[in-house]
């Protein structure tokens, strides 16, 4: 039953997005490793690590957007290779390589001296699970668990429509990730708040077209061309269509708008007669008020 447990915990593990860490290691005796570790394998009826260890919360919380390519806190062992000087992420051991450190804010792998006690501004609280909080150290790839309680520091700043971005300064590290806001339309926890204003057109069809706010959000509107058959939009600039000619054995139940002959054509686009077109390009003629009850779909 223990080992069913695990099992179906590492395939949790794939649902939030976690990887199998590697079957083997690169040894001639093709030795199971990691054996430690949720996401890791074992002999194939050995028993897995008895709780979740610090890779098996980092690696979940990567992929949930804790820590992101933007915010790695780099450090170097100075090792230069033939692919560059080699970097390591304090947060999440990611390694990627450059060919100078001119423009590279990092720090020197190790220059913590084995020094991880609480109190030596070493050690950063990297996550918590039960009744340990786990920390790493900001030099190197230490880890240690510790049976305290963390106090997190967060505050907010909105980025965008969609989405804020909250720093958290814990014992001596500043980290940040975005989330979205509560809701769409406002957030309390960093002020945003929206109200729709459309001011701006999208492509739809031929019949319609979008107006937008600059949230994404829009409405649907018919086209206003000045003419019957095919035109351009006067709002828009797309191409429309009212459907064809206006058939002579139905004039009498034309949606008529104006007492100039601008009508509301079957298929809901405005056709502006030439005496309201010039009315509408002179700024006289409000169409929007006209047809205020038809005009939004």
């Amino acid at each position: 039953d223990v080992i069913r447990e695990r099992n179906g915990a590492h395939e949790v593990g794939h649902i939030l997005g976690l990887y199998d860490i590697e079957h083997y290691c690169g040894s001639i005796l093709e030795e199971y490793h990691h054996q430690e570790l949720l996401m890791g394998y074992g002999e194939p009826m050995c028993d897995r690590s008895l709780e979740i260890t610090y890779k098996d919360i980092a690696g979940v919380a990567i992929t949930r957007g804790f820590h992101t390519d933007f915010d790695h806190r780099w450090m170097t062992d100075t090792i230069d290779t033939e692919k560059g000087i080699k970097l390591i992420c304090s947060i999440c051991n990611g390694i990627k390589y450059v060919d100078s450190l001119l423009n590279v804010d990092h720090v020197i792998l190790g220059s913590c001296n084995n020094n991880h006690a609480l109190t030596s501004n070493n050690m950063m609280a990297v996550a918590s699970y039960e009744n340990k909080d786990y920390y790493k150290c900001k030099y190197c790839r230490y880890v240690a668990p510790f049976s305290s309680n963390v106090t997190q520091d967060y505050s907010y700043s909105c980025v965008d429509y969609n989405c804020h971005r909250v720093t958290n300064n814990v014992q001596g590290l500043t980290y940040s990730f975005t989330e979205h806001h509560q809701n769409e339309m406002s957030c309390n926890l960093c002020g945003y708040y929206h109200e729709h204003s459309y001011d701006t057109y999208g492509k739809y069809s031929n019949r319609q077209h979008k107006k937008l706010c600059s949230c994404g959000d829009y409405i649907l509107q018919y086209h206003i061309i000045n003419g019957q058959g095919f035109g351009i939009c006067v709002l828009c600039g797309f191409p429309a269509s009212s459907g064809g000619a206006i058939n002579p054995f139905s004039i009498n139940s034309i949606n008529y708008i104006t007492d100039n002959g601008s009508y509301i054509a079957e298929n809901g686009v405005i056709v502006l007669s030439d005496i309201d077109y010039l009315k509408f390009l002179s700024g006289s003629l409000d169409v929007y008020a006209l047809v205020d009850n038809t005009y939004k779909s």
